[in-house]
């Protein structure tokens, strides 16, 4: 096994880091040299966090931390530049720190530990931080908020799960941290307050006898409350609903949430609204068979996140009454662990999608499209029969079934490996990044041979240089996909700012139309993030010879269309 001593589990982020810079410095491509560069930072922070984790869990023996330097570094070296290497090194990142808090949380017979050190709460935040809001560690590295954001906010967000572990458990307080940075992804200022305020409502309720303790919480609700009203109100009485009050005032709380929704002005009743409800009430099932203790928490948990998206266009604003819900769970049985299992698939699922190069905007639900989820209605519905009812089958069998089908880690990766088996290798790949196609004035047009197979869907990945002045909506493109008499079966338009824009519309200075980016690469001189999009034209199965795709003939000279990857699926 391969262990490190003591006193050189900080030497090994700056040796990655070190390796990294080395490596750029070898690169004669400037994007090259910019991703090794960010790479390296990357790798460094999160092998900062996994050390952390080992120093606090006393784990002399752990191999993570030298095994993921070592097979990340090795990534870095070998992978040729691009998303390719980008995925490599974060997927190894995410395992190293995935297996370290495994670990650290986990008993030596099973089970989470009765505690949570607040250290390792924090530790576990900013590894969630790093990966699923990457971009704070672009240039300049010293702008105020990104450290803000990178360093503070997980450790106030760790802190605050540290105190709900002591009176709701580990198990709850892990899943109502992790489904709060699901929401965004990654830790924002709105986020952290929500679990700040239930944090102090949690301090609250254990009535502490120093009077510091005990008034602090409540004058810091009632300033959350008049900071920034609806939205601090709603994350107060949050906080007011852990303290602990019983009789007349959660009927009291609830029709109190129930106003403040009903007379704000900012209050929206558009189907979107609804739709972002049901999004975040898929990640806390479990809590329609909330114990009876819990099940008022429940209601007013769904209430605040029903609120928040109706009075809020921030996903995030919703992640008091998510958590709310997740620590009104059950505390033990079937159905908790596979709630466990749910979250530990999203946390991971969606670190991965949000980390580069996929740096995706709204990765919770490209994970529910993966899945096969795109309606999220039913995929709530199901969810809510799957969890709960599949823990009230596993308790009455007890014993009958293998012990794997109720624990979290196995259930996770079944769930993970459902979302890997979707996305299976396409039909054929007849462009990829290695060799991309730039359709200028001089060349443009391209085509290709098919294979004799009928076509299903068509994926397009791509961007434009030269198109920052281009209108919104104007035809760059044509994808045709022509018989064996040369007859035009079938044509979809590629047009700017919604089937692709500029690789430069991330960049602070431009305001450009934009379609969701499908990749993310890290531009010359590191200070933004280069985006291809992808586009897919779906279609029934046509028996098509060969794909062309046309230049529009209206482009400035200076615009060019570049192809990075084009799949064909059955």
């Amino acid at each position: 096994m391969l262990a490190l001593p003591e006193p050189e589990r900080l030497v090994v982020p700056v040796a990655a880091m070190a390796a990294a810079h080395a490596f750029a410095w070898t690169q004669s491509d400037p994007v090259g040299r910019a991703e090794a560069v960010y790479l390296g930072l990357l790798s460094a922070g999160m092998l900062a966090v996994i050390a952390s984790l080992g120093a606090l869990g006393r784990q002399r023996g752990a191999p993570e931390l030298p095994a993921t330097a070592l097979l990340a570094t090795a990534a870095m070296w070998i992978a040729y530049q691009g998303p390719s290497r980008g995925a490599a090194v974060s997927l190894i990142l995410v395992i190293g720190l995935a297996a370290s808090a495994a670990r650290v949380l986990l008993a030596p017979g099973g089970g989470l530990r009765p505690e949570l050190d607040p250290g390792v709460a924090v530790a576990l935040a900013l590894g969630l931080q790093i990966l699923m809001r990457g971009d704070l560690l672009l240039a300049p590295l010293l702008d105020r908020r990104a450290l803000v954001s990178l360093l503070l906010l997980p450790l106030a967000a760790g802190w605050a799960v540290s105190i709900l572990a002591a009176r709701f458990g580990v198990g709850r307080a892990l899943l109502a941290g992790g489904l709060a940075a699901v929401l965004a992804p990654g830790f924002t200022v709105t986020s952290t307050l929500a679990l700040y305020a239930l944090a102090a409502g949690a301090l609250i309720g254990s009535r502490p006898r120093h009077a510091v303790v005990r008034w602090a919480p409540i004058v810091s609700l009632v300033l959350l409350a008049l900071w920034a009203p609806p939205r601090g109100i709603l994350f107060a009485l949050a906080g007011a609903g852990l303290a602990g009050v019983s009789g007349v005032v959660p009927p009291l709380l609830l029709v109190a949430v129930a106003g403040l929704t009903m007379l704000s002005d900012q209050t929206r009743v558009p189907i979107e609204a609804v739709r972002s409800w049901l999004g975040a009430a898929l990640l806390v099932p479990a809590a329609a068979l909330a114990p009876a203790g819990g099940r008022w928490l429940m209601r007013l948990g769904a209430l605040l996140a029903l609120s928040a998206a109706l009075i809020s266009r921030t996903p995030e604003a919703m992640a008091a009454g998510v958590a709310l819900a997740a620590l009104a769970t059950p505390p033990a049985g079937a159905t908790a662990r596979l709630q466990r299992a749910w979250c530990l698939t999203l946390v991971v699922a969606v670190s991965l999608l949000a980390a580069y190069p996929w740096v995706r905007e709204d990765p919770r639900g490209d994970l529910l499209t993966l899945l096969g989820w795109t309606n999220e209605p039913s995929a709530f519905l199901m969810l809510l029969a799957l969890i709960p009812g599949l823990g009230l089958l596993f308790d009455r069998l007890g014993d009958t079934l293998p012990r794997w089908l109720s624990r979290p880690l196995p259930v996770a990766c079944l769930v993970l490996l459902w979302a890997l088996v979707r996305t299976v290798t396409p039909t054929a790949v007849l462009v990829d990044s290695y060799g991309p196609v730039v359709l200028n004035e001089r060349t443009a047009s391209w085509q290709h041979d098919l294979p004799a197979e009928a076509i299903g869907s068509v994926a397009l990945d791509s961007n434009l240089t030269g198109g920052v002045a281009l209108v919104p909506g104007t035809e760059v493109a044509v994808v045709e996909l022509h018989g064996a008499d040369g007859e035009v079966l079938r044509e979809w338009p590629l047009r700017a700012g919604f089937d692709t824009a500029e690789w430069a519309a991330s960049r602070a200075d431009l305001t450009i139309l934009a379609p969701a980016p499908w990749i993310s690469t890290v531009a010359p001189g590191g200070t933004f993030f280069a985006q291809r999009f992808r586009m897919r034209f779906d279609e029934e199965d046509v028996d098509a010879a060969k794909i062309a795709i046309r230049r529009g003939g209206d482009l400035p000279a200076e615009t060019a269309v570049v192809i990075y990857r084009l799949e064909l699926r059955q």
